[in-house]
């Protein structure tokens, strides 16, 4: 649970960064109940991902290198029609390309938003523990974890 949240402004972007397994849906969930935002407002990759191949266990390897690029123009686009309808939104994704965290401060910038960038830096045991925990589903393969540059 988040303690002592500031009331974001409702022209928000909350781009949060780290790795698979690090909280950041725990994180983006805390506040938007803290802030009484809809559910919607967080956009997701591992959403994003989801409702592009239905399940990451049957995507081959060759297949990810494919997916992953059209997963985050799924995101980054679902990301821009929100702020295009004056709509908060929280960036809930590893996010730590900087052409992709650059795309998202376009957004903001064109839209006229507030934007924050929160960091997660936990460790790759961490990470893997509470990748671990996540249903079989949603499970982000190992080697892209130890992929994620962490602490």
């Amino acid at each position: 649970m988040i303690h002592d949240i500031a009331i974001l402004p409702r022209r928000s972007l909350i781009v949060l960064c780290g790795p698979a397994g690090a909280g950041k849906s725990t994180f983006a969930s805390d506040v938007l109940q803290h802030n009484g935002l809809a559910n919607t407002a967080a956009v997701s990759s591992d959403a994003c991902r989801l409702l592009l191949c239905d399940d990451i266990r049957s995507v081959t390897r060759d297949q990810w290198a494919t997916l992953q690029p059209q997963t985050f123009q799924l995101f980054l686009t679902i990301i821009g029609m929100r702020l295009s309808l004056g709509r908060p939104a929280i960036a809930d994704g590893v996010n730590l390309y900087p052409e992709l965290r650059s795309g998202l401060l376009g957004h903001a910038r064109t839209y006229e938003y507030h934007s924050a960038l929160v960091v997660f830096d936990l460790s790759l045991e961490t990470c893997r523990a509470q990748n671990a925990q996540r249903p079989e589903t949603r499970r982000v393969p190992e080697d892209q974890i130890r992929a994620t540059p962490v602490s």
